[in-house]
């Protein structure tokens, strides 16, 4: 089997390798269900070699309108792990006849827990921003500055003043946690908009945030320039300068010249008559 490589972070970190680490990745997604009323659902990804998944989530509901610390610019809710359908299913590992950890193995392996919740939005606003903060990151990552000491972080914006009854984007391909050394890699994450509305897409740098609310901006998570040189443009992770996506398509292309553990964040874009209403992201990694 041709050496495994890394570990990107499309609004997910997946790869942990410290017991107490077991945020690998997640995206968070919102669905419109009647008037100011939508459905937030978090997909969590879980190093099965890391803690047990969170029986919950907070999720902090952030209105940039209201003044800042008002009563009304953030309030939390929890997120509740689903049952009503399969959860905890493990993400395929790419590699027949190599057991994950989730299965005994050796190899890294990732279940998706699924976590969901309804809102009320209390007032429209051009930037509803709903985001989770959950420690901690793989400390193997080697893109990363001080991986271990940051936390997951992934949000969904909305502008309900323009878009009322909007739905997030969300991804129809898993993300996929293992690529070859060496070897030509494409992959597009699916991503749909309910709604028809045209969407953008861009590589952003991962982000870590304190468990709190009105955090107005989360905190940027610089690249490791120990472990190689790294840039949002075309070498996010170690490819030899060969890293592109297509901010049309999102379809992603590049060729992984080490072997490492890397984290890369996507960022989708909603546009509606040329104005954004809305955002999600997917951190997700690669190994």
């Amino acid at each position: 089997m041709r050496k495994i490589l890394l570990v990107l972070a499309f609004l997910l970190s997946f790869i942990n390798t410290t017991k107490a680490s077991h945020a690998a990745g997640g995206e968070l997604l919102y669905t419109w269900i009647s008037d100011s009323t939508y459905k937030i659902t978090l997909k969590f990804y879980r190093d099965c070699s890391g803690i047990p998944e969170p029986g919950a989530m907070t999720c902090y509901c952030l209105n940039m309108c209201a003044p800042i610390l008002s009563p009304n610019s953030c309030f939390t809710i929890n997120l509740n792990k689903v049952t009503s359908v399969p959860n905890g299913q493990e993400v395929s590992t790419g590699c027949p006849g190599y057991p994950s950890t989730c299965n005994g193995g050796t190899f890294p392996g990732y279940r998706e827990w699924i976590y969901e919740n309804t809102v009320t939005l209390p007032s429209r606003c051009n930037y509803w921003k709903f985001y989770i903060s959950e420690s901690a990151r793989n400390g193997a990552i080697t893109n990363l500055f001080s991986p271990a000491t940051q936390t997951l972080y992934v949000e969904a914006t909305l502008n309900n003043q323009y878009a009322q009854g909007n739905s997030s984007p969300y991804f129809t391909v898993k993300p996929v946690p293992y690529v070859c050394m060496g070897n030509p890699y494409n992959y597009n994450n699916g991503a749909i908009d309910p709604n028809g509305d045209s969407l953008s897409f861009s590589i952003i740098q991962p982000l870590s945030s304190p468990q709190a609310c009105n955090v107005m901006a989360p905190n940027i998570i610089q690249f490791n320039t120990a472990n190689g040189t790294f840039n949002l443009t075309n070498n996010p992770l170690s490819t030899n300068n060969t890293f592109n996506i297509s901010p049309i398509t999102g379809q992603i292309s590049f060729i992984p010249n080490i072997q490492q553990v890397a984290v890369v964040s996507v960022l989708v874009k909603e546009w509606r008559n040329g104005i954004q209403i809305g955002s999600v992201m997917r951190d997700m990694p690669r190994a």
